[in-house]
């Protein structure tokens, strides 16, 4: 992983990131941060298609942004308490997908809660 991450490294006005694109691969039809890996298998003279769903996820401690999500003003209580506390005790994620659209989807990452 770290190989790739290093690889992955851009610059922007003097600044570097990982690039969340280097995932990608020309032709990608993804929607969200997984890849998808089909296969044909052979059980017992039957034939199928398997499909798996991959995603690289790198762990992360965000404690200011969860805070800030967790305190957040909400509306019709939604999300309840009780789950806003369940989704606060999860481990966080950081996942390679940008918001579809943005200038700046290349270099925007999603924080997952898993």
């Amino acid at each position: 992983l770290g190989a790739i991450l290093r690889w992955s490294f851009e610059a922007d006005n003097g600044d570097y990131y990982i690039s969340s694109d280097f995932v990608h691969q020309p032709g990608d039809n993804r929607a969200g941060p997984a890849m998808n890996e089909v296969s044909q298998e052979e059980e017992l003279h039957y034939r199928y298609n398997q499909s798996i769903d991959a995603v690289l996820a790198i762990p992360c401690h965000c404690e200011k942004f969860l805070h800030k999500w967790i305190n957040r003003p909400r509306h019709h209580d939604w999300p309840s308490r009780e789950l806003i506390y369940e989704i606060s005790t999860l481990e966080a994620h950081v996942v390679p997908v940008g918001s579809r659209g943005s200038e700046t989807q290349f270099k925007e990452w999603r924080i997952c809660f898993t």
